[in-house]
């Protein structure tokens, strides 16, 4: 028997919910002004006084598509710091050490590799691609913390560098998110230029982060692909202090 989902309680509750209203209509928003920037037309879809027609989606599960994308079998690790983000601004807990000094629990910063048991459960399911260095903790991710000399790093034993050697050892696809709220948004551009040349620029005097890569050991451009700027921007950077949220209009527009 072929599964059958009913969405007709959406209308029955969800959508009563103000709430949930006020949500959606924020995320119709975001979608409005990235749809701008492409030359797309947005309608909305949920009106307030709108009478919601039910409706009964059936799926056949038997029937075959096509190949799945490979690269959507991803995964993502907690790896930076996370005060202001999943503790009080100004504090620490000992759990939050763990996430920039094993992965959380990805990495053997004794060994510097990918635990066994790890390797091999990846490798079973067959993970594709690899985000880092985190959902929401991202937001305040200082990433020049998180590159060097190992005994200058402190606590930070997990770093952009064992990522990418991460990523190798379990033949996955780097992701990596760039951070919106660590310092002011006219600060933004020059910073994540910097992040990528890090990772990809060759060690030319010209790029000056791309030499230091060179001089901590890893000569060659990681040629990372893959990038996003920022994660769930709309909720603003949770409990760090100043707060600071983007509009939409500021997520898209250009800076001077």
């Amino acid at each position: 028997m072929n599964p059958i989902f009913s969405f007709s309680i959406f209308r029955n509750y969800f959508f009563q919910q103000p709430k949930i209203r006020g949500f959606i209509a924020r995320r119709l928003r975001w979608a409005s002004c990235l749809a701008a920037t492409s030359g797309l037309a947005l309608v909305s879809l949920v009106q307030a006084d709108e009478a919601l027609p039910e409706a009964t989606i059936h799926v056949d599960a038997s029937h075959v598509l096509g190949p799945v994308n490979r690269q959507v079998l991803g995964q993502g690790i907690e790896a930076a710091y996370g005060d202001g983000i999943f503790t009080p601004f100004g504090s620490s807990f000992p759990w939050m050490a763990n996430k920039i000094r094993t992965g959380d629990g990805l990495w053997d910063p004794e060994q510097k590799h990918v635990y066994p048991e790890v390797l091999a459960a990846a490798k079973d399911i067959g993970l594709s691609m690899l985000r880092y260095p985190g959902g929401c903790l991202n937001h305040t991710f200082d990433w020049r913390k998180a590159v060097g000399p190992l005994d200058q790093r402190g606590d930070w034993l997990f770093g952009v560098d064992e990522y990418i050697e991460a990523c190798r050892e379990l033949h996955a696809q780097p992701v990596i998110i760039l951070p919106e709220y660590l310092q002011p948004l006219d600060q933004l551009p020059q910073n994540c230029a910097e992040f990528v040349e890090y990772l990809n620029a060759p060690a030319t005097p010209d790029h000056p982060w791309a030499m230091k890569r060179k001089e901590w050991g890893h000569p060659e451009p990681y040629h990372v692909t893959w990038f996003e700027l920022g994660n769930e921007s709309i909720h603003g950077n949770h409990n760090v202090r100043p707060f600071v949220a983007y509009s939409p209009e500021e997520y898209w527009s250009p800076t001077d």
